[in-house]
Formats: C-alpha cells, sequence, structure tokens
C-alpha cells in the first residue's frame, strides 16, 4: 500500500535552542556593555578599540537577543515544505519561498555543521532577495539557499528527507500526462 504524503509540513523553531541563543545572546549584551564602558581599566588593548568593538557588539548582540524571544514567542514555523516547494524562515540569511521548479538539484555537505545546499537554475534572482545585510551574509555561500536544522526542531537527516519526499513526488507529478491519451489505449 502506498500513502501520499501530507500536503505540507511545518518544522517549528527549536525552544530550546532559541532559550539557548538567547541565554547567550544577552550575556554577550551584559558583556559588551560592560567591558565598553570600562574601557580605561584595561590595558592589553587601545581603550577606543574596546569601546569600538564593544559598542558595535550590543546591537549586534540585541538583535540576536530579539530574534531569540521572537521565536520562543512566535508561532511561524521556521521551514515549511509543500507541493509547491520550500519556504525558508530558519536563519538571518533565509530566502523565503522556493518553488520546485527553481531548484535543480539537492546536495549535503557534511562537516562540522552539516547543510542542504539547494542548487538553483537561476540563483542571481533568488540572490537579490533580502535587505542589504542578508545580501551581505549570503556573498560568498555555495547557493543562495543553504538550509540547516540547527535552529530547527528536527534532526538533519529526517529534515533531508522529507524535502528529498516531496521534490521527488513533485517531480512525478510534473511528468504525468496532461490527458490519459486516447480512448482504448
Amino acid at each position: 500500500m502506498i500513502f501520499d504524503p501530507p500536503e505540507r509540513i511545518a518544522i517549528p523553531f527549536s525552544r530550546m535552542k532559541s532559550l539557548l541563543i538567547l541565554a547567550i545572546a544577552l550575556v554577550l549584551v551584559v558583556g559588551c556593555a560592560y567591558f565598553a564602558t570600562h574601557s580605561e581599566d584595561q590595558t592589553r588593548h587601545s581603550p577606543m578599540f574596546v569601546r569600538i568593538v564593544c559598542g558595535a557588539g550590543v546591537p549586534l548582540f540585541a538583535a540576536i537577543a530579539i530574534t531569540g524571544v521572537v521565536r520562543l514567542v512566535g508561532s511561524k514555523p521556521g521551514l515549511v515544505i509543500d507541493r509547491q516547494g520550500i519556504d525558508d524562515r530558519s536563519n538571518f540569511t533565509a530566502i523565503g519561498r522556493i518553488d520546485w521548479a527553481d531548484i535543480r538539484d539537492l546536495r549535503t555537505i557534511k562537516a562540522r555543521w552539516s547543510v542542504l545546499v539547494v542548487e538553483l537554475h537561476d540563483p542571481e534572482r533568488f540572490a537579490r532577495r533580502g535587505n542589504v545585510v542578508q545580501r551581505i551574509l549570503r556573498f560568498g555561500a555555495l547557493s543562495p539557499v543553504v538550509l540547516s536544522s540547527n535552529a530547527l526542531d528536527v534532526h538533519f537527516d529526517t529534515m533531508v528527507q522529507i524535502i528529498r519526499r516531496f521534490r521527488d513526488d513533485w517531480k512525478v507529478q510534473a511528468k504525468r500526462p496532461l490527458s490519459p491519451g486516447p480512448p482504448g489505449v
């Protein structure tokens, strides 16, 4: 017996990972603020250098903390896979909606963190998505779309299996003929 896959799978953010990110970001905000205001007390680096680096660290880590809070209280999933494609909101450089027709291939890379590289037919079109910071963070990446399960409540291999199953199902559906052919054949 063959079962059809569901219409849609929504993978939420991991609450524990979001809580951990929030805690670390808050510690770093407090640490940067402390060192920025007490830069005159240290002798290893120039006080101006310490103020600049820590001054830049405060808003950066505050933004990460805010993201952690939003993920904790929000109900939006980090990744949605459906019959039309993928909707990625899993990280800072997330592209958003990608249709299966735009995807050329899927490739996994296992290193320190495993990632799923989504190779696109027209990567430049997707590379232009997002704000300036997102485009800068994607600069030099293997593809504009690189998926990881680091912030999601799913194991990496399970995420890859789900995506491949939906894509394979889409390929089969896309190759079906539009009409059943002449009668009696």
